[in-house]
């Protein structure tokens, strides 16, 4: 399986950010937060 447009963070990460980060991941037009963008494949 293959999928496109993962998106992916560690807990560290998420705990790392800071408070206008969350207030954008919560936005509509605005992706979740996240640390990294790529495919996913799963054999």
């Amino acid at each position: 399986m293959k999928w496109e447009n993962t998106l992916m963070a560690y807990e560290k990460d998420i705990k790392s950010r800071g408070f206008w980060d969350g207030v954008k991941a919560h936005t509509s037009f605005m992706k979740p937060l996240h640390r990294y963008e790529g495919f996913l494949e799963v054999f």
